[in-house]
Formats: C-alpha cells, sequence, structure tokens
C-alpha cells in the first residue's frame, strides 16, 4: 500500500492475502484472511539499513522473506539483526532499577539449558552477576526511561512494548533506542 518516504526512512503497510480453512456446522470451509503490518526501512549513519515491521515475530520474519525476495529477487538477503550479550548488559544497567525480567542462555552449566530471573529487585540481587558469569544475556524486560515504555528485547533484535498500542510511536522507540544498540555491534 501508499509508500511514505521520510528523511532517511520509508514506511508503507505489507498486505497478503491468503485462504485458512475452518470448522463450520460440520463442514471444513474456506475463509478468506489478510494481514497488513506497518514495516519501516530506515537508513542508519549512511550505511546500514534496518527493517522493523510491527507484527508477531512469525509473521514479521514471513514478511522480511518477501520483501527480501521482491527487493533482491532471492529470500534470505533481509536478515535478523543481532545485539550482543554484552550490548545487552549495558541495556539492562542503564536501566537496572527497573529491570523486571531477564534470561540468559549458553549455560555452561551441565543439564541447564537457560536462567532466567524475575521481580522488581532483580539490581538488589547478586544473582544477575553470578548467572551472567554461567551465561549470555538473551532477554530483558525493563522499564524505558526516556519514554517510560515496558518493553521486552531479545538478542535477536526483537522488540515487544508491552504499554503501548500506536505504531508510529513503536517504530520512533525502535529507531531511537535500539537500533543503536545493532550499530554499535556492525561498525
Amino acid at each position: 500500500m501508499g509508500l511514505l518516504p521520510k528523511e532517511n526512512t520509508l514506511k508503507g503497510v505489507y498486505s497478503h492475502d491468503y485462504v485458512t480453512h475452518v470448522f463450520h456446522r460440520g463442514n471444513v470451509m474456506p475463509l478468506p484472511r489478510t494481514v497488513e503490518a506497518v514495516f519501516s526501512f530506515a537508513e542508519q549513519e549512511g550505511a546500514t539499513t534496518f527493517l522493523t515491521v510491527v507484527e508477531k515475530k512469525r509473521v514479521a520474519n514471513f514478511i522480511a522473506n518477501k520483501l527480501s525476495d521482491v527487493l533482491f529477487e532471492k529470500m534470505g538477503s533481509v536478515v535478523e539483526a543481532r545485539i550482543p550479550p554484552e550490548t545487552l548488559r549495558e541495556f539492562h544497567l542503564k536501566n537496572r532499577e527497573d529491570t523486571k525480567i531477564t534470561f540468559f542462555d549458553n549455560v555452561d552449566i551441565p543439564n541447564v539449558n537457560k536462567l532466567s530471573l524475575y521481580g522488581p529487585d532483580l539490581i538488589n540481587t547478586s544473582l544477575f552477576e553470578d548467572y551472567g558469569k554461567h551465561g549470555d544475556l538473551w532477554y530483558v524486560v525493563a522499564r524505558s526511561k526516556k519514554y517510560g515504555y515496558v518493553v521486552g528485547v531479545t538478542r535477536d533484535a526483537s522488540v515487544t512494548i508491552f504499554n503501548l498500542t500506536d505504531k508510529e510511536r513503536y517504530l520512533e522507540y525502535v529507531t531511537n533506542e535500539i537500533y543503536p544498540l545493532i550499530s554499535e555491534f556492525i561498525h
């Protein structure tokens, strides 16, 4: 649908129709469905272009592959971003009094795959430091000081804002707070 260029961004709505089958009164019937998702391409620092798709992860990945196919004539040219564990740790430390949940993976303890901490007093425990010695920070839920949003961020740069429904403000947050975390890793 209508593309909107603005400064270093290109925003639009991806629309995709498909048919699903539902059981209704003893019969399986086809039902048309439409997925519409806001997306944004944003150029950062003149070299890196980020794609943000405002949708659940599975659908966002599907749309990213479709856009890759259209733009580059092959799937896989658009790839997931990465935030290094150290950078995610810095994100936590900037918001440490407002961090509510942390997950660690790549744990070096036999037969333990993930470690997690939940609660409003994570700042007052030594467990965060102990877990950080045994695994990599994978997921953080914290309140953004600047925006006030409760945000979940993973190392693959999946971002969930739990107390926001405005898609434009979501894109603004991701551009201003998350892209820099990824940019540090790229440069």
